[in-house]
């Protein structure tokens, strides 16, 4: 047994408790304010505060305080204390015995979630996790510690969709940092919900001297840094008939990336720096060559149609070699470049096709043309790049699309034959899967609504993002060279190996910071070690998670990232009507509730904790700190917190997007009545 900072910690028992005697000193110090006339707001919150302590051990014991609080709040002169807060403070002893923290409760592999509409609640359960997310579970153990994770600095020019980071993750790689510099609002977003703990600067323009130091004095102990990215190409790329080349408008900002790749390389000058610079492949000679003499360096010229089914054909400038292999090789030399070839590795076409979908023009050996942004116009452009090609047919395909992107997409070798036998551009999570990011990568971009209720805008949003990224395939193989010159990777990595996660049998493992694992998750079945591996990401502060991607630390201020409903596969356990008609905090409260409610009637799910998904950003909060200043939400959370407390079943909160929320359809099956409670329906 150990005390420490007001704590005592039974080894023996598995729990951690108030101090011996520290309860029933408590309950002198409630009959003396009981019983005093004049009670200040001193002593008040000197009360307050020991009966924070006890209630600290379990959550549920928070709301016992609710008009404690309210009090302290509008005190005014010395008055007796009211009734209704002593018998708080008398309720927070009567509970006590209950005040623990057990460190040895089991965890539950089924997790739940839980949607309410206004015309009833579901509730879901997860009975049986699915291939992605063990893999996800592997992914998040980081088996293998890594020296990168202290000494690499990742920054990221014009980030987009976080194309660098990507590239980095695909080769298993961590790192101390990610700094994204990025002017447009969605893409920050899609950043900030993969990496939660990026750094982000609104415009290249205002990186300067002072912003660098901090980042110096921020990122210590990095010493290696790759800094770059993909410039903008709108005045390089020969979709524009007006090539004005790096003195426009967008393509001139290369220039103020490199005032920024000079400022950091001459404030990190104890770091290994490495810059890079991407475009597209079809830019002039003569500007190339411009930008070879700035970086110093000999474009390399790759195609993403060697590692993907898409067109992707990009100029690199790398400050690291390449070195030629058995599956990539320097084919020819240019007066402006490099042109690079390789061994295809493409993968399979079920790997990004949708489910029932086909490409009938693989079969003859040809990949999509590049994916460019998206973008809906009234008007068709003046002459558009490749209409020539084009027939009538598909000349009124595109116009009845809206002139979203050059013609030639909607040729029929282009278009994907889906389920029903019809026609169409690949979807946007083809799009991602085809640039090798996760599946929804880009969906923070829009919001929920837009997402449900405005496809069409929320199509142009999401693809035009995957439009203006990297194929970051073609990076990772690329930075692997890098790994490995700096002694993370044994040896540069396939595509297919990345894609078969052999190359974790490839990373180098740093001896000094191997640590012991933890024998119950050897012990544990794949399910359970899924949902212990996303508990473990819970917030400092409440018992909601707000990490789900293995980021090492949880600030106390930072957004909730979504969970992905696909890790499991669903049933529906509750699908009620409403008899009463409530605000829409209430009921997703009450569908909380009703899946507590359903847990604790079976005696084997006592005493422990489960993941349950939540769609709703206030009934988590809620839910995770247990109180609420709201009279009518506090009556749910009461009635909740009291079958918590009886049962030692402690639920553990995640946020999930509501178009994935598996509840979302069991809730609104019934027919909207008024004026009672609620009627489960539940099987």
């Amino acid at each position: 047994m150990v005390q420490q900072l007001g704590v005592v910690t039974h080894g023996l028992y598995g729990r951690r408790d108030t101090p011996p005697g520290y309860v029933g000193r408590f309950l002198d110090l409630v009959c003396f304010l009981a019983m005093k006339h004049k009670v200040s707001r001193k002593e008040l919150q000197v009360a307050a505060g020991r009966a924070v302590r006890i209630c600290s051990r379990t959550s549920p014991m928070s709301v016992c305080l609710d008009r404690t609080w309210a009090l302290i709040a509008h005190f005014g002169p010395p008055r007796p204390l009211p009734a209704a807060v002593i018998l708080e403070l008398l309720m927070v002893v009567i509970l006590a015995p209950l005040g623990f923290t057990d460190l040895r409760l089991a965890v539950s592999p089924v997790p739940s979630c839980s949607d309410a509409s206004e015309q009833g609640g579901g509730v879901c359960t997860g009975w049986k996790s699915t291939s992605a997310g063990e893999k996800a579970a592997h992914q998040w153990t980081g088996s293998e510690p890594s020296a990168a994770s202290e000494e690499v600095l990742l920054i990221n020019f014009f980030a987009g969709a976080g194309g660098l980071r990507r590239a980095w993750d695909l080769l298993g790689l961590p790192c101390a940092g990610d700094i994204a510099i990025e002017s447009q609002a969605d893409r920050r977003r899609v950043c900030k919900a993969r990496w939660t703990h990026i750094e982000e600067v609104s415009d290249v323009k205002l990186i300067d001297r002072p912003m660098v130091e901090r980042w110096r004095q921020k990122f210590r102990r990095v010493t290696k840094i790759v800094a770059g990215g993909g410039f903008p190409c709108k005045n390089l790329s020969s979709l524009t008939r007006m090539q004005t080349g790096l003195k426009g408008k967008q393509s001139s900002l290369f220039f103020d990336m490199l005032s920024a790749l000079k400022l950091i390389i001459s404030v990190f000058q104890d770091c290994d720096v490495r810059p890079f610079a991407e475009n597209v492949g079809s830019s002039r000679p003569n500007e190339v060559v411009k930008v070879n003499r700035l970086m110093r360096t000999v474009a390399l010229e790759l195609c993403g149609s060697w590692f993907c089914w898409v067109r992707r054909p990009r100029l690199f400038w790398l400050s690291w070699p390449v070195v030629a292999s058995c599956f990539l090789w320097y084919k020819e030399r240019r007066p402006d470049r490099w042109v690079m070839d390789a061994q295809p590795d493409r993968g399979s076409l079920s790997r990004w096709l949708e489910r029932g979908s086909s490409w009938p023009g693989a079969a003859e050996g040809r990949c999509l043309p590049t994916q460019v942004r998206y973008v809906v116009r009234s008007r068709a452009p003046t002459l558009p790049r490749g209409l020539e090609r084009c027939d009538e047919a598909t000349i009124e395909r595109w116009k009845s699309s809206g002139h979203p992107c050059a013609p030639y997409h909607f040729l029929p070798m282009n278009l994907i034959r889906r389920a029903d036998g019809s026609f169409s551009l690949p979807t946007v999570r083809e799009r991602e899967r085809l640039h090798d990011y996760e599946t929804d990568h880009t969906l923070p971009a829009v919001k929920s609504s837009a997402a449900k209720h405005q496809p069409n805008l929320a199509f142009a949003v999401r693809a035009s993002i995957i439009g203006d990224t990297y194929q970051c395939m073609n990076v990772s193989v690329l930075l692997s060279h890098l790994a490995h010159d700096w002694g993370y990777l044994s040896r540069p990595v396939r595509p297919s190996e990345i894609r078969s996660r052999l190359v974790d049998h490839l990373r180098i493992v740093d001896v000094n910071r191997v640590r012991g694992g933890s024998t119950d998750e050897l012990a544990c079945s794949p399910a359970e070690k899924l949902v212990r591996r996303i508990m473990a990401r819970c917030a400092g502060r409440g018992s909601d998670v707000r990490l789900v991607t293995g980021d090492l630390l949880s600030p106390q201020k930072i957004s909730r990232q979504s969970l992905d409903g696909r890790f499991w596969r669903w049933k529906t356990v509750i699908a009620n009507n409403w008899k009463f008609q409530s605000h829409m905090n209430v009921l997703e409260l009450e569908a909380i509730a009703l899946e507590l409610q359903r847990r604790v009637r079976d005696p084997r799910n006592h005493c422990c904790k489960y993941l349950h998904l939540v769609d709703s950003q206030v009934a988590l909060a809620c839910m995770s700190k247990r109180r609420s200043t709201s009279r009518v939400l506090q009556r749910v959370l009461r009635r909740a917190n009291a079958l918590s407390l009886a049962s030692g079943t402690i639920p553990v909160f995640c946020f999930i997007r509501s178009e994935h929320n598996p509840a979302d359809a069991p809730s609104r099956r019934g027919r909207f009545v008024r004026n009672a409670k609620v009627k489960n329906k539940g099987r």
